[in-house]
């Protein structure tokens, strides 16, 4: 499962339309590619860095994160739901 898959084909279908219409597209930009957004944690420099990546290297340190996974949006709405109400 991509978390990105319907963003994706919406790229891709914009860009079929370009080609067929022959409209020229420029590079992507990349918004702050040199940046250290989180150089004092290391929790989140891994997230960011490993992200999309399968199997996902395991984090070894503490970390004031919690990525969960659900079936579909509304169970994971409702899995949080439970957690906040007990």
């Amino acid at each position: 499962m991509d978390l990105f898959y319907q963003t994706k084909t919406t790229y891709e279908t914009l860009e079929e339309i370009a080609q067929t219409f022959q409209i020229k597209v420029d590079e992507p930009v990349k918004l702050y590619p040199d940046e250290q957004r989180y150089k004092n944690n290391q929790a989140f420099q891994h997230l960011e860095r490993e992200f999309g990546r399968q199997p996902t290297p395991k984090y070894e340190g503490s970390a004031p994160i919690k990525l969960v996974e659900a079936v579909h949006p509304r169970a994971e709405v409702e899995g949080w739901r439970k957690r906040l109400s007990a």
